[in-house]
């Protein structure tokens, strides 16, 4: 069954294709309730989870959503800003870093702090998954599905002050935050939503 959010079945089907080695540990970022993690430590019993957020409110509320079979493996931190550098630590333990629909409404400026902040916890073989959604490229689709993803487009500008990126966009903000930066691109959709999964990586410099 497919989740009602692309981005969800984008970073679980990013799992099922890829096998962590020796780091084993999942660390959600500005993740609310920590909707992935809780979610997929469901569904993981061999990965590890931690959510981060500067919201203690969010944090507690995403805990009260674990089950009790699960609270061992996830963890819920609170950090003074997700611009924070990650911990030392992040380099030996961390597989993936997940950033799930977090990012719509951030700056280009504020999207590039942040992977140069998560960059400095980044070990060789460690991961930055980003979600969000996508404003597709005119004529990509059906015209019955466009006009949804258009309307979507829409509200968030109107609503928010908000122009959704498209697929370039979103790439070329990513490239932005290192020489050495690699992305590579997944893409799902529903009726009504256009997203991306983005993995990206740091080669050394």
């Amino acid at each position: 069954m497919l989740a009602l959010d692309p981005a969800d079945s984008l970073i679980e089907g990013y799992i099922q294709q890829h096998t962590p080695t020796t780091k084993t540990k999942i660390v959600e970022i500005g993740g609310r309730y920590g909707f992935a993690s809780v979610s997929l430590v469901q569904k993981h019993p061999e990965l590890s989870f931690e959510v981060r957020s500067d919201s203690q409110d969010f944090l507690d509320r995403g805990s009260a959503q674990v089950p009790s079979s699960c609270r061992e493996r996830i963890s819920f931190s609170h950090c003074k800003s997700v611009f924070d550098s990650p911990p030392t630590c992040d380099t030996h333990t961390v597989w993936l870093y997940v950033i799930r629909n977090l990012l719509w409404n951030w700056s280009d400026t504020d999207v590039v702090r942040l992977m140069r902040a998560i960059k400095q916890g980044v070990g060789a073989s460690t991961r930055i998954l980003v979600t969000d959604g996508v404003s597709p490229v005119s004529g990509q689709f059906p015209l019955h599905e466009e006009i949804a993803y258009r309307r979507r487009d829409i509200t968030t500008m109107s609503m928010h002050n908000v122009k959704q990126r498209t697929q370039e966009e979103w790439v070329g903000v990513f490239k932005q935050a290192a020489p050495s930066v690699r992305v590579e691109s997944t893409l799902g959709r529903s009726s009504h939503v256009y997203k991306g999964l983005w993995e990206i990586s740091f080669v050394d410099e």
